[in-house]
């Protein structure tokens, strides 16, 4: 299968894959090339670097990229925030005093009354 990675630091450094075998392969191919086989196990794997393409985007997208990712996770602070108050507030029982004002419950609605 194919698998595009995109790069966050230099390419000697990043991590392609799980094996270090594969990574290490992988960082010394340049484009075209391939190599293999490479035994991992029962399991023989061939690399081909097909492609690297470069992209370039403008400092007002960057900003804006940040600002949305900056957003996003106010929001999920914000609202983990939310429902971790409300668990608080749920939890005024133990579980014993839940069971035992359900047994009294089903006493009071369901024993004959003597």
């Amino acid at each position: 299968g194919e698998l595009k990675v995109q790069l966050d630091g230099s390419y000697g450094e990043t991590v392609f894959f799980g094996p270090d075998e594969l990574n290490q392969a992988t960082r010394k191919l340049i484009i075209g090339e391939w190599t293999g086989p490479i035994t991992i196990g029962s399991s023989l794997y061939w690399i081909h670097l097909s492609e690297m393409e470069e992209r370039n985007i403008s400092l007002y997208d960057a900003q804006l990229s940040i600002q949305d990712d900056i957003r996003f996770e106010r929001r999920e602070e914000a609202k983990n925030q939310y429902f971790e108050r409300l668990q608080e507030r749920a939890r005024v029982s133990t579980r014993d005093d839940v069971l035992m004002r359900l047994f009294e419950i089903a006493e009071e609605r369901y024993a004959p009354v003597q």
